[in-house]
Formats: structure tokens, C-alpha cells, sequence
């Protein structure tokens, strides 16, 4: 059993995985409920992790169990945020890998082994920083920020703002505030070289 930690924008989800003899279910074991895509995404898991590392689990039954530090944070999990991590960690277990605890990840799966698009990267990486994380993964062209900038002018009784948004690069503020770097992957087998360096 592999345990990992991807995450949702405000709170640490811990996923572990368990692989036992059966007949090729995928099944996710929560105290929280999960929606349709958080299912969809670990069943793409599975499937990319078999391709991957060349191993057919049609007779083993996958168990993904999801918690949270503080069950109480989420109410709900669902969206394929997590999809990514979850790959990695079963591909991870699948080879008797040991998996870098230090790297957090964000980022769905696709059928292709492609990381995709997620919502909230700023605020994920946020708390990837709090959590302890050193290096961050999010999907390519995620690694940004938009910071937000106003003007002010006042004539007479009325204010006027005028604002402008300009897109930064993330991992300069990561790494001044957390000694964090922010690194844009963009298939699984990227994200297995941080998780699993070679030693």
C-alpha cells in the first residue's frame, strides 16, 4: 500500500492504494462523498498506469481510499484534480517504488497519459507550500498567477477604478514564501520523474 497527497484548493486529500486479487474492479473507499468525475478519473488512472508500466490487472481489484487531514474541511470530493496523483501512485506501487513526499501534484489524467487542465492552481500551490511540499506539479501552462492591479481617480462625488489583470509566473512566489518550486508537467511520466528520482 502507497499513500500520496494531491490536492484541492483548500484542503490535503491523503490517497492510498491497495491492490488485491479479484476481477479488475476500481473502487474508491471515502468517509467523504465522491461525485461521478472523481470516480471517472480513477478508472483512467488504472487504465494509464497499466499501459505504463506494461502490467495487466484484470485479475486484481484496485481500492483507492481518500481522506483528508481534517475530514471535517471537505464536505464532498469531486473533479478530476486528482487523477494525476492518483496515477502516479498506484504506478509507483505497481513497480515497488517509493514515492517522494516532499512532491506534491495537481492535474487530471487523460487516456493518453497527458496531464490536463484543473481549476485553482494559485490556491492549490498555496497550500502545497503551508503543507511542506518542495516541489509542486501542475498541468502545463498552469504554472502562473493573475495578480490584479487598480487605479483609483476620484471627480467630485464619484470614484472611478479602473482594473487590470497581468499573468505572473507562480514559482518565484512560491519559492520566496515556502522555498517551494512550481513545475508545469505535462504527461505522467514527467510527474514519475519527481516522484520517483533515481537514486
Amino acid at each position: 500500500m502507497a499513500f500520496l497527497k494531491p490536492l484541492p484548493i483548500r484542503a490535503l486529500m491523503k490517497i492510498t492504494v491497495d491492490i488485491r486479487d479479484g476481477s479488475g474492479l476500481v473502487l474508491v473507499n471515502t468517509a467523504i462523498p465522491t461525485g461521478v468525475d472523481f470516480q471517472t478519473s480513477a478508472k483512467t488512472a488504472v487504465m494509464v498506469a497499466q499501459k505504463i508500466t506494461n502490467v495487466d490487472l484484470s485479475k486484481k481489484d484496485v481500492i483507492f481510499s481518500i481522506s483528508s487531514e481534517n475530514n471535517q474541511e471537505l464536505q464532498a470530493v469531486d473533479g478530476g484534480s486528482a487523477g494525476g496523483a492518483m496515477t502516479v501512485l498506484l504506478s509507483s506501487e505497481i513497480l515497488g517504488k517509493t514515492v517522494n513526499d516532499k512532491v506534491l501534484m495537481t492535474g487530471t489524467i487523460q487516456d493518453d497519459g497527458t496531464i490536463g487542465e484543473i481549476g485553482g492552481a494559485a490556491e492549490k500551490a498555496d497550500a502545497a507550500g503551508r503543507y511542506g511540499a518542495k516541489i509542486f506539479l501542475v498541468p502545463q501552462g498552469q504554472a502562473i498567477i493573475e495578480i490584479q492591479s487598480c487605479d483609483e481617480k476620484t471627480e467630485g462625488v464619484f470614484t472611478y477604478r479602473s482594473c487590470t489583470a497581468q499573468e505572473k509566473p507562480l514559482s518565484p512566489i512560491t519559492e520566496k514564501q515556502y522555498g517551494m518550486k512550481v513545475v508545469e508537467v505535462n504527461n505522467i511520466e514527467q510527474a514519475l520523474s519527481y516522484f520517483n528520482p533515481i537514486t
